[in-house]
């Protein structure tokens, strides 16, 4: 079962963080429900939106939000510097992780979730020139 706790996050912070302020964006960290790391992005220099590899198909962006998971990462919806900054904090989110799951059997077994949430519904990413 999932779960991660204040402890994990605070392990995880520093790394997190690191890869945000060298990428001049700022983000803050907070745990859902016992289960999700969730890194909050609310202006940073990257443009986010403009690295959207085929935006019409990415369900879950709105007008100054938008919404990633691991697999937006893995299979590169987001191209040049977007993509690279994700990658890397990406890496430092699952450095705690694990994923025992196994397809064939329908057996689901990971550490954590993460989510990365650009903007939010009622505040908007600030793109900072």
């Amino acid at each position: 079962m999932a779960y991660i706790d204040k402890e994990m996050k605070k392990n995880l912070s520093t790394g997190i963080l690191k890869v945000c302020k060298d990428y001049g964006v700022k983000g803050t960290l907070s745990i859902k429900h016992y289960s999700t790391l969730s890194l909050n992005i609310s202006k940073g220099k990257i443009d986010f939106f403009s690295s959207l590899t085929n935006p019409e198909n990415h369900g879950s962006r709105f007008d100054g939000e938008l919404q990633l998971t691991n697999y937006s990462v893995a299979n590169k919806h987001l191209s040049g510097e977007a993509g690279e900054f994700l990658a890397k904090v990406v890496k430092e989110m699952d450095a705690l992780n694990y994923d025992n799951s196994e397809i064939m059997t329908d057996h689901h077994d990971m550490g954590y979730y993460t989510h990365i949430n650009v903007g939010r519904y009622d505040k908007p990413y600030q793109l900072v020139k």
